[in-house]
């Protein structure tokens, strides 16, 4: 009983966290993005998974929006930095 009155208040915070943050981190995704659509719902659904994968610290979390906004600037950084690695080996490819 406890554990399925556990899981409903998570499955409710996650919903309502969703609704209350999904239109805003994609706004501010596509403005990091520079209105790139494919890399920012890659960000989105990377973001909300992260989200998921941790939980129990976004529970206890005092500002879960904000966590949310950090996790998504981190993960277009680290993107970019992907991206700008990957560039260099192929450019460093094509000049062989």
């Amino acid at each position: 009983m406890l554990k399925n009155a556990i899981s409903k208040y998570v499955l409710n915070f996650f919903s309502k966290l969703y609704d209350n943050t999904n239109e805003d981190l994609m706004k501010y995704i596509l403005k990091l993005t520079s209105g790139n659509k494919y890399l920012a719902e890659e960000i989105m659904q990377d973001t909300y998974l992260q989200a998921k994968e941790n939980q129990d610290e976004l529970l206890e979390h005092p500002n879960p929006a904000g966590w949310l906004f950090v996790t998504v600037k981190n993960l277009y950084y680290k993107q970019m930095k992907n991206i700008t690695n990957h560039t260099v080996y192929v450019t460093e490819l094509t000049d062989i």
